[in-house]
């Protein structure tokens, strides 16, 4: 049995190395390839949050001292639905649990669009010297969806209506309000 001389070796490790460098080459370029797709996958869902919450960054409210009421303005091209809005102390941020006991909901069945409500809201137990009054918001989009905005201003979109997460009877009286351009 021979060995083989010096030139078979160095050709046969040179195959080797050739081989090893292609397939660490190949890794690497999957690699790129993997994180790439799962950048471009992370952007695509960025858009689609983007466009899912279009509408419901355009809505916003904020309590009115002169008339006891909350403002709810959709500044959007399109309605929105079963607005709830509950007063919440605003020196503390919000998460939208279901009601406390110092807390008092409102709920109108809907705002146009470019339009702003005036919902009239009996103020909560104010005795305590820390209480500042805010509100949180929480409304149905044109596309069905349900977005919470809480009282420092931050929009999630919610996965069960305003009935469900607030555990409110159907069918609801809804508030009396007025409607305002502003």
């Amino acid at each position: 049995m021979e060995i083989g001389s010096w030139a078979d070796w160095v050709s046969g490790g040179a195959t080797a190395l050739a081989l090893f460098l292609g397939l660490a080459g190949l890794l690497r370029e999957r690699k790129k390839d993997r994180e790439l797709s799962e950048k471009i996958a992370e952007d695509e869902h960025q858009r689609k949050k983007t466009e899912l919450a279009a509408q419901a960054s355009k809505v916003s409210s904020w309590f009115d001292q002169n008339s006891s009421s909350v403002m709810v303005r959709n500044a959007s091209e399109s309605v929105i639905y079963d607005v709830f809005v509950v007063l919440v102390n605003g020196r503390f941020q919000s998460d939208g649990t279901p009601l406390l006991v110092d807390e008092v909901g409102e709920m109108i069945r809907l705002v146009p669009p470019g339009q702003t409500a005036s919902i009239p809201v009996p103020l909560p137990n104010m005795a305590l010297s820390h209480y500042l009054v805010s509100s949180d918001l929480t409304f149905r989009d044109a596309q069905g969806l349900t977005w919470f905005r809480n009282n420092w201003g931050k929009l999630e979109k919610r996965d069960e209506d305003v009935f469900r997460h607030y555990d409110l009877e159907k069918p609801y009286k809804y508030a009396d309000h007025s409607l305002q351009v502003f």
